[in-house]
């Protein structure tokens, strides 16, 4: 999920302040609007006496217990109602975690503290329990075409749902010139395209119209596949369809044009190298003959 919060840290140290940097280009939080102020705890309740504070609010403390309870009690004046409260402190002591926890502090998380353990906090923080379950993502994408990549992921496609005895989903991004329809013999009039083109109408209800059956566990949902049907796709309306398709199978494979830098790369919401895609595979050459097949345990 990609989070969309107002965050404001505040750093005491430049190990901690570097760390920060890290998350704040973290892409979980590439929707997120994040202000890192030099100055600690003790810095924070002046700084809030006239503005309001942030959905998160994370701050460095560098003293004693004593003195960041009483610093925290000084916070918790100026906080509206519903602000969470990340501390990072130097004291790994189980009594201090407890009585943070205690006076309301989301997370207690020890120096020197890592980007990832900042980042892994506030998705602790902000996850719904009562969200769907969202199916992992594959992601195939060849540097040029005729490098075998939606062959590849095609088979990989296929090959999973047996695997795991259960729904695979595979998409068909190469609107121009996809392939998944030809090689599993398939023919919709509805496409991904289509959905796509009008990313407000789709819902659930839309996708599983739309999604191909191919057996027991394989469904697909096919691309245009026609070059007069050259079209800009918004990240937003990638993002959206992407959320849908993943609540309908445990695996989502994703068939990438090699002509979709900006979206796959570098758009707010990138598929590779982000939490959208589990794992991405990209060729730069023909492969298959060179692949040799073991035993995974996909679960």
């Amino acid at each position: 999920m990609i989070y969309k919060l107002t965050i404001e840290a505040f750093a005491a140290t430049p190990e901690v302040r570097a760390a920060l940097e890290r998350v704040r280009e973290d892409r979980l939080l590439s929707k997120s609007k994040f202000t890192i102020v030099d100055g600690g705890l003790d810095t924070a309740p002046a700084y809030y006496a006239d503005r309001p504070t942030p959905q998160l609010v994370i701050v460095e403390e560098t003293s004693d217990d004593q003195t960041m309870l009483a610093h925290l009690a000084a916070l918790a004046e100026v906080c509206v109602e519903g602000t969470r409260v990340v501390v990072i402190g130097s004291l790994n002591d189980i009594h201090v975690y407890r009585t943070l926890i205690q006076q309301g502090v989301s997370e207690y998380l020890v120096s020197p503290v890592s980007p990832r353990e900042v980042v892994d906090a506030i998705a602790s923080i902000f996850s719904d329990p009562s969200a769907p379950a969202r199916g992992k993502v594959l992601a195939f994408y060849g540097a040029r075409g005729g490098v075998g990549s939606s062959t590849i992921a095609q088979n990989v496609a296929w090959s999973l749902s047996r695997a795991i005895d259960d729904d695979v989903v595979l998409v068909d991004l190469d609107l121009a010139h996809g392939t998944a329809g030809l090689a599993l013999n398939l023919d919709s009039k509805q496409t991904v395209g289509d959905i796509l083109a009008n990313p407000d109408r789709a819902d659930q209800v839309l996708i599983e119209r739309f999604l191909v059956r191919h057996d027991d566990h394989l469904q697909v949902l096919l691309s245009p596949a026609d070059l007069g049907r050259m079209m800009t796709v918004e990240a937003d309306a990638l993002e959206r369809v992407l959320e849908l398709v993943r609540q309908l199978a445990p695996y989502v494979v994703l068939d990438l044009p090699h002509h979709w830098a900006g979206v796959i790369f570098t758009a707010p919401v990138p598929l590779v190298g982000s939490e959208y895609s589990s794992a991405t595979i990209g060729m730069a050459r023909p492969t298959i003959g060179r692949i040799t097949l073991r035993p995974t345990r996909w679960r």
